[in-house]
């Protein structure tokens, strides 16, 4: 939750998901609906820092054996 932003709702400052670590979390995740919310963050978020993903992709890859980089590709030939 390091990169996470914080959000008023409801009166309550609350911590939400940067878009990025959505993104990542849905290429683990990879079903079909998190395919599609990915490549819809990738599209719809203007100021997405892609180096950041980028930066990631190559730990979480080691650490779950998910091929990150390739998912990842695929989500920027989507849009």
């Amino acid at each position: 939750m390091a990169h996470a932003r914080k959000m008023t709702w409801e009166g309550r400052t609350i911590s939400v998901a940067a878009p990025e670590d959505l993104v990542l979390y849905k290429l683990q995740a990879w079903r079909l609906h998190d395919q599609d919310d990915a490549a819809k963050i990738v599209a719809g978020v203007k100021d997405l820092d892609r180096r950041y993903i980028q930066a990631w992709l190559g730990p979480i890859s080691k650490a779950t054996g998910f091929p990150m980089e390739a998912r990842w590709r695929e989500i920027l030939n989507v849009k």
